[in-house]
């Protein structure tokens, strides 16, 4: 047996449960609405975000292919750091920047644009290449130790030998001819005779053993 029996007695209790409870489903539909639409309008906002750092992006790109770099260059990366900081776009761009200020002889810029995507990276990829740049620079630098502490240790595989060959560059500056050949020697051991260069240092540093011997 129905609770309600007649169609009358139905009404009558939808009406009164509408008067005890309407005003909280109304309330319900309209968060529930509002979160859909506000989700849609915050994906809406981030895809017009990207295509701007996008953009953005594509003239810093275009600028750095010139000879001599105009000032909008260094611009358009600051506006990529204050309106679209630790994204993508934004770390990219401060690996041009990072060669930019290399060819000028900028070497603590370029540091320091480095390490905020070695530190900071949105991918494993971005820190991996921003810490093997920054290793260079600190090469460059004479500070050995703070090089090999960022190329000694756990890497995806396809920068393995591109590190060995880093940390055989720190030793050998440094002097350290036996860890300098075990370096290049994991390296030449990856990459073989494609990499001539990598060769002539690993001879040099088995040649000045010998000799030091």
């Amino acid at each position: 047996m129905d609770i309600y029996t007649t169609e009358e007695q139905q009404v009558e209790a939808l009406k009164k449960w509408w008067a005890a409870n309407g005003t909280s489903v109304v309330a319900g539909i309209v968060i529930g609405l509002a979160a859909i639409f506000g989700w849609r309008y915050w994906q809406d906002a981030q895809m017009a975000a990207k295509d701007q750092a996008s953009g953005l992006y594509e003239q810093l790109h275009k600028l750095s292919e010139q000879d001599t770099v105009p000032d909008s260059f260094w611009s358009i990366g600051e506006q990529l750091e204050n309106d679209y900081a630790g994204t993508g776009y934004h770390h990219l761009a401060l690996l041009l920047m990072a060669s930019e200020s290399i060819r000028q002889g900028k070497l603590d810029q370029a540091a320091a644009q480095l390490k905020t995507v070695a530190d900071n990276g949105v991918t494993e990829e971005l820190k991996a290449v921003s810490r093997v740049r920054l290793a260079r620079i600190y090469i460059e630098q004479e500070k050995y130790d703070e090089a090999l502490g960022l190329v000694k240790g756990q890497v995806g595989e396809q920068f393995v030998a591109l590190y060995a060959e880093t940390e055989g560059d720190a030793y050998r500056l440094k002097g350290e001819l036996a860890l300098a050949k075990d370096a290049y020697q994991r390296a030449y051991d990856i990459e073989g005779e494609q990499n001539r260069w990598l060769k002539m240092k690993l001879d040099d540093v088995s040649s000045n053993q010998v000799s030091e011997s």
